[in-house]
């Protein structure tokens, strides 16, 4: 939890005052903490024995300038997709992987499969979750040039999170 440093995520919605309160509890942390807290998770976590070590950042929003910045900052990150939200200032030229803005997802065929995932936001709570095992993409890149792609496996997942059937 990104907010553990000014109290944690407040529980409830989202929107309105639960929302107010965790942007409230946004703006009492320094970004360069934050910054330094996401890539101490993506050292433990390419480190971590139960891992495959391949690391992977997506956000949205905050989340997605946040994942910009991940990818400046963390040259073991794998791969890093933003949502939107407020890129960094520089460092750009540090990037040493593809970082997909905006993306558009898309199935290739109706073949899926089910599979357990955690909430990172509520430790203990698991769902069954149906998924593409192909999908395609469009994005931009950095310079703004459209790519296009075909995922699966790794890169997949990270995709996926946000592709439910």
């Amino acid at each position: 939890d990104m907010l553990s440093r000014a109290g944690g995520t407040p529980e409830g919605e989202s929107r309105g005052a639960e929302g107010d309160e965790a942007l409230a509890n946004l703006a009492k942390i320094d970004s360069k903490d934050i910054e330094n807290d996401y890539v101490a998770a993506v050292n433990f976590l390419k480190n971590h024995n139960d891992t495959t070590g391949k690391v992977g950042s997506i956000g949205f929003c905050w989340g997605g300038g946040h994942s910009l910045s991940l990818a400046v900052n963390s040259p073991d990150l794998g791969a890093a997709v933003a949502y939107y939200g407020a890129p960094p200032k520089s460092g750009y030229e540090k990037i040493n992987i593809s970082v997909l803005l905006n993306p558009v997802i898309e199935k290739i065929n109706d073949e899926t499969e089910d599979d357990w995932e955690g909430c990172l936001s509520i430790p203990g709570m698991l769902g069954l979750v149906r998924r593409y095992k192909q999908i395609k993409f469009t994005a931009l890149d950095l310079s703004g040039k459209k790519l296009l792609g075909k995922l699966k496996d790794f890169m997949l997942g990270l995709f996926n999170m946000n592709l439910i059937i």
